[in-house]
């Protein structure tokens, strides 16, 4: 019986190294996603896209007192292959911009997935 409730024990020891390790790789994935925006900001390539949608991420349309961000889509154009991407922000300075505007895109030439407008909205 005792080693029943010794591997009981060492069982809900393993709920915090789960947590942990979730939360370190999602730690991991937002810096190397925020460092991969840095260098597009610091070494891209302009070029011209525009604006696919602005819209509110649906996510968290139906929860009160929380403030919903806006996903911000855009594509462009990169050795005639068209790519896309996206930011979510707080920021209402977003509905400034509408559908099918033109805009820049500061992107890595090795990376175009790595991508960012300019100038920035928030």
């Amino acid at each position: 019986m005792f080693a029943l409730f010794a591997a009981k024990k060492t069982w809900f020891a393993l709920f915090p190294g789960f947590f942990m390790l979730t939360g370190f790789c999602a730690l991991c994935r937002g810096v190397a996603h925020s460092s991969r925006v840095l260098k597009a900001y610091r070494h891209g390539m302009a070029t011209e896209g525009k604006v696919v949608s602005i819209e509110k991420d649906p996510l968290y349309a139906g929860q009160k007192g929380m403030k919903a961000p806006w996903i911000f889509k855009y594509t462009f154009t990169v050795n005639g292959v068209e790519r896309a991407g996206s930011f979510s922000t707080l920021d209402n300075l977003v509905r400034t911009r509408s559908a099918g505007e033109p805009i820049w895109v500061l992107y890595l030439s090795k990376h175009p997935s790595a991508s960012t407008i300019y100038p920035p909205l928030a």
